[in-house]
């Protein structure tokens, strides 16, 4: 075992960078359930005011200037916030309204925000939100008064609402992306088993797999799909976080950092040869930590803020540059780009 380790860690080489860190917002305790999206050159981020109980937007274009607003106050809202543009620049905000136990949504049409309900008396928890070519919008989310994966497709005042999984207690830290034929991705926990489950549409019906099933699976995970429509999901686990992709062969599971033991969020990009990139909080050295898949299929590793961590993290890759923005150790929302 000790051996299994060595070789682990020395597979896992550790890369030096420079990267420049700033902090956006730093009234109160802000920038929990941070989520970041790009579209046009301009960065958009969403997350949660703890202080005042608050969703909050913030964007820039340059990175270096910050425009942030309220977007709702109504009562304790802005928890398991995710963020997405759309093809015409216009952001879309899922959330969960903890006051009234409803999944919300928000969006910014010609500089206003508007917010709506999307369903009732269900719960939003670890809500995740894509928009298809045809401005629809799709969600992922925890509904706590089913212990459920559930699906919400639609506009404001025309929403389906579907449970995808509801055996046991799923859906947690549920994740979802769209390929490019307009099918839906999502990766979720199975809180009673442990294990991460994934599931599709692509076939014209729902499908679920458990993709491990090893038991150590924690509360987060994190999915793209790659150039060809294939699903990547990073995930965090007791024994470190894990990596699994579905190839032609099936799904291929593998660890990426065994050195730390988190389960907090993790968020996961792809770059331009469709290699995964994977921010994460490493509890062991207090660092917002970065990990990078190589041509050669090993990791390097990355502490890009070193302060103390960085419990909840969201990254953008584009490009070649990398952005991510994350909750700071001093209760700020952080920005961290490596260009």
């Amino acid at each position: 075992m000790k051996r299994m380790i060595l070789l682990a860690l020395l597979a896992f080489s550790v890369r030096a960078e420079t990267w420049k860190l700033s902090t956006i917002d730093s009234i109160g305790d802000v920038g929990r359930y941070a989520s970041i999206a790009r579209k046009f050159g301009r960065t958009h981020i969403a997350y949660y005011d703890l202080t005042n109980h608050d969703l909050k937007y913030a964007t820039s274009i340059d990175d270096k200037t910050w425009t942030i607003q309220v977007v709702d106050s109504a009562g304790d809202v802005g928890d398991s916030a995710s963020i997405t543009v759309d093809a015409k620049g216009n952001p879309h905000i899922s959330y969960n309204d903890a006051t009234n136990h409803h999944l919300k949504y928000a969006t910014k049409i010609l500089g206003n925000w508007s917010t709506f309900v999307v369903d009732f008396n269900s719960g939003g928890d670890s809500s995740s939100i894509a928009v298809d070519a045809a401005y629809v919008v799709h969600i992922s989310y925890f509904s706590a008064a089913n212990t459920a994966l559930k699906y919400a497709k639609g506009k404001p005042g025309n929403w389906v609402l579907t449970f995808i999984d509801n055996n046991g207690s799923v859906g947690w830290g549920s994740s979802i992306a769209l390929d490019h034929n307009g099918f839906v991705h999502i990766s979720y926990v199975d809180a009673v088993a442990d294990t991460l489950k994934y599931a599709t549409n692509a076939s014209g019906m729902w499908v679920l797999t458990v993709v491990d099933a090893n038991g150590t699976v924690g509360g987060a995970t994190s999915i793209t799909v790659d150039s060809l429509g294939n699903p990547h999901v990073a995930y965090s686990t007791i024994v470190g976080i894990r990596y699994a992709h579905f190839t032609s062969n099936g799904w291929v599971t593998e660890a990426v950092d065994i050195t730390i033991t988190t389960e907090w969020p993790v968020s996961i990009r792809l770059n331009a040869a469709d290699l995964p990139n994977i921010s994460y909080n490493d509890n062991i050295q207090f660092a917002l930590a970065l990990a990078r898949k190589t041509t050669s299929g090993g990791w390097t590793k990355t502490l890009v803020d070193t302060t103390g961590g960085a419990i909840y993290s969201a990254l953008w890759e584009e490009s070649g540059a990398i952005r991510i923005a994350y909750f700071k150790p001093t209760t700020d929302l952080g920005y961290a780009i490596n260009q």
